[in-house]
């Protein structure tokens, strides 16, 4: 796994920001190239426009998609001054209903919720609904792809308004797809 980190002398991919809940971040650290592939895109399958939410304070993804032609943007809180990158948390931002073909989220929305389930802590209920918003978010035929799985909350997801499948991305790592296959 070393191979998909960036250059570890590179000052930005070793730079560790803090969330909304004082978590670091580590999604910089991985080249955007390396992200592409764990998420399984092409500028030719890819549903536009892309948003990559807590894309990190180098917003490797978002710049790689660009490149392939893409018409991509990045959320995140304490970022630097991009036109296309948003200076947001995913946990209270409107990002649009319907408005997007892709989300996508290396580590921060999964890290988070899924710390909030192990911790049976009083922030699940807010980060559950934002994590609804996102999905109200996705066009008809949208994807919401992210890494890692977020076991117990994907099983609320109502069957008849989404499809949600799980790819194991190495022993012990899976990420999930969520489809938007209906209106709401």
């Amino acid at each position: 796994m070393e191979d998909q980190k960036k250059n570890p002398q590179n000052e930005a991919a070793t730079e560790q920001t803090s969330d909304d809940k004082g978590r670091s971040r580590i999604n910089s650290l991985y080249s955007g190239e390396f992200q592409m592939k764990l998420f399984g895109l092409d500028s030719k399958t890819t549903m536009e426009p892309v948003l990559d939410v807590s894309c990190g304070p180098d917003p490797q993804l978002v710049l790689a998609l660009r490149m392939q032609g893409l018409q991509a943007y990045g959320a995140d809180i304490d970022v630097p001054d991009y036109p296309f990158i948003k200076n947001a948390s995913w946990t209270v931002s409107n990002f649009g209903q319907n408005q997007w073909g892709t989300i996508l989220s290396n580590i921060g929305v999964a890290e988070t919720i899924n710390t909030a389930i192990s911790e049976k802590s009083d922030a699940l209920e807010g980060l559950t609904l934002a994590y609804y918003n996102l999905l109200g978010c996705l066009k008809t035929g949208g994807r919401f792809i992210y890494a890692p799985s977020i076991p117990g909350l994907e099983e609320t997801i109502p069957s008849e308004l989404f499809n949600v499948e799980h790819e194991e991305v190495r022993p012990g790592l899976e990420k999930t797809t969520v489809t938007k296959i209906s209106e709401i």
